[in-house]
């Protein structure tokens, strides 16, 4: 998995390796990396997820080897 911007500062890392059971979800990738980095919490829903180059909701299915990443919002102006 990859995070962008704040995320990748906060957590001190770009890249997380993570063990998940075999129905996990895009859901339970977000949880799971919370868990890992609490103070990403602070970014509730507002986090982006994308499954490759997509967009992904919570309830898409992950499969192995699957790139997920997390990016928190814009912010424009």
């Amino acid at each position: 998995m990859k995070l962008f911007a704040d995320f990748r500062r906060l957590a001190g890392t770009d890249t997380v390796e993570l063990e998940l059971p075999e129905q996990a979800t895009v859901g339970d990738v977000v949880e799971a990396t919370r868990g890992k980095f609490p103070t990403l919490r602070s970014y509730g829903r507002s986090t982006l997820v994308a499954k490759g180059m997509e967009y992904a909701e919570p309830d898409e299915p992950v499969r192995d080897g699957d790139e997920i990443s997390l990016m928190p919002p814009v912010m424009g102006g």
